[in-house]
C-alpha cells in the first residue's frame, strides 16, 4: 500500500517566491490542496503549496512551511513516484539557479539565467561598470 512520505530533497527551500518560481513550469500551483495517494484517492490532509502536473492531476507534490523551511511531501508509488522524482530534481536545480540570481542581483550584478538543452542551468553575472 502506498502512502504520502516526506520527500528527500538536497536543497533547503526557505524562500517561498523562489520555490514557486522553480515549481511553475512543472504544473499548476495551488494553496491549501490535497495530495493524491495511489489506491486511496485524495488525502484528507491539506498542504500549504501543492504542485499539480498539467498532464495528470493525480501527480502532485506538496509543501508545508516547517520551522522556516518548505518541507516536501509526496507519493512515491508507481508512475506518480517516477514523476515526483524527475520533477524534484528539476525543481532543486531551478531553485538553486534562481537563488544565485537573486544573490548576485543584490550584489549589483546584471544576471541572466539560461536553461541549456541538456537541462542544466547557466547563470551569467556581469558586473556593472561605474
Amino acid at each position: 500500500m502506498s502512502h504520502i512520505v516526506t520527500g528527500k530533497v538536497g536543497v533547503r527551500y526557505t524562500d517561498r517566491n523562489l520555490l514557486i518560481r522553480a515549481l511553475s513550469p512543472h504544473g499548476n500551483i495551488y494553496e491549501n490542496e490535497s495530495l493524491y495517494e495511489v489506491g486511496n484517492g485524495l488525502t484528507r490532509s491539506k498542504y500549504q503549496l501543492v504542485l499539480v502536473a498539467k498532464e495528470n492531476n493525480q501527480f502532485r507534490i506538496g509543501y508545508n512551511l516547517v520551522e522556516g523551511t518548505w518541507k516536501q511531501f509526496q507519493e512515491n508509488y508507481g508512475s506518480v513516484g517516477a514523476w515526483t522524482q524527475r520533477v524534484t530534481e528539476r525543481v532543486q536545480d531551478r531553485y538553486l539557479a534562481f537563488g544565485y540570481e537573486k544573490q548576485l542581483i543584490s550584489e549589483g550584478f546584471e544576471v541572466t539565467v539560461t536553461e541549456t538543452k541538456d537541462g542544466s542551468f547557466e547563470v551569467v553575472a556581469l558586473e556593472e561598470m561605474y
